[in-house]
């Protein structure tokens, strides 16, 4: 056998090797954090922002209905970071649901007092009277806790919680309680929910809710769970990830965009629901983690690294944002939106996203202020 033989033979064997590898998903990491991750919680809290000034009430599939479809990841990118976060401390599983519910309750205390501080006694945001009875005052925060009374974005923060203990509750049981449970409780939620005036429930949300057409089970544990599962098994299977084929996870984007349209036309076509209202939908489980899949799989560029720092503070952000959007919500009613230019509609939410961010960072070098929004 001649070197040039050997040689071939040795370099064919170590081409085989490679081959035989696994792929691997690399992340880009700088001070130990996921810098993907954190753009997407920066991306995600844009997204709402431009949801909540950009909201309108209509049946018609139109730019503005459009848009909303087209922008409903956001939620499920926040719960699929927290996912992401919370299978990296499963080790310690206990601890870490204990520091993060604590956590997000004094978020929601110290912000519900700061909105409710200014809607009484600053400026009223046109929501309820300040409650005086015992009987007033437990309905007022009831409704509070469940939908964030006068700041309404915040009902996001204790379902959260309790998103996150479902998920750490069924992860003692192993993954296969951790999807069978979720997706349960993801068919109930659409059941009560979006589907309600098909599976013969709309009576009984309408005995609860007083408004059950804009009913959502958005407010709940039955939608977060799952994509929380899902962000805590990308952190578990970073190397299944990687190894899905090139434009599998576009592919399936945009089909589960595709289906989630179809559902919301369909809904709204024969219900009385508004196809600009929903949140949660079949194609979400389709459309929201492939589009996590194609962040995770992509290098970030400067602008990414930029907005990822931001992404940090995204918690705190999303928590401010109210104070501009409320503003601007009371002066301009949903019809009102439907009739403005879309670029007004991105223009208002860079402005909005501009003010959050800047208020945000001022807060962050105050410390004893700095938790709240960190």
């Amino acid at each position: 056998m001649t070197v040039l033989e050997d040689g071939g033979r040795e370099f064919a064997a170590e081409i085989a090797g490679r081959r035989r590898e696994p792929a691997r998903l690399h992340l880009d990491m700088v001070g130990g954090r996921v810098v993907q991750v954190d753009l997407m919680r920066f991306v995600a809290f844009a997204t709402i922002t431009l949801i909540h000034v950009g909201w309108v009430e209509t049946k018609d599939l139109n730019v503005h209905s459009g848009l909303m479809l087209l922008l409903r990841y956001s939620l499920p990118f926040f719960f699929m970071t927290s996912g992401y976060f919370a299978e990296r401390h499963v080790h310690e599983s206990s601890a870490y649901l204990h520091r993060v519910v604590l956590r997000l309750a004094g978020l929601f205390l110290f912000w519900e007092l700061v909105y409710n501080g200014i809607h009484f006694f600053v400026c009223d945001f046109g929501y309820r009277a300040m409650p005086t009875t015992p009987r007033e005052i437990l309905t007022y925060a009831a409704i509070t806790l469940n939908g964030g009374g006068v700041a309404f974005h915040l009902w996001f923060l204790p379902w959260l919680a309790v998103s996150l203990t479902v998920f750490m509750i069924l992860r003692r049981f192993g993954w296969r309680a951790v999807w069978i449970g979720s997706a349960l409780l993801y068919a109930l939620g659409l059941a009560v929910g979006p589907y309600n005036e098909f599976t013969g429930l709309y009576d009984q949300v309408a005995r609860i809710f007083p408004e059950p057409a804009a009913f959502t089970a958005r407010n709940g544990p039955f939608f977060g769970p799952i994509f929380i599962a899902f962000g805590a098994w990308v952190a578990r299977h970073g190397d299944r990830v990687a190894s899905v084929p090139a434009g599998v996870p576009e592919a399936t984007f945009l089909l589960g965009l595709a289906v989630f349209a179809l559902e919301a036309s369909f809904i709204s076509l024969h219900g009385i629901k508004m196809l600009s209202g929903f949140n949660f939908l079949f194609g979400s489980l389709i459309f929201a983690p492939a589009l996590f899949l194609i962040v995770m799989r992509r290098s970030v560029g400067p602008v990414g690294l930029g907005l990822a720092r931001l992404g940090r503070y995204a918690l705190g952000m999303y928590c401010i944002h109210g104070l501009f959007t409320l503003v601007y919500i009371q002066s301009h009613p949903a019809q009102l939106r439907l009739q403005e230019p879309i670029a007004d509609t991105f223009v208002t939410a860079a402005l909005v996203v501009t003010g959050s961010v800047a208020v945000t960072l001022v807060l962050a070098r105050i410390s004893v202020l700095r938790r709240f929004v960190a």
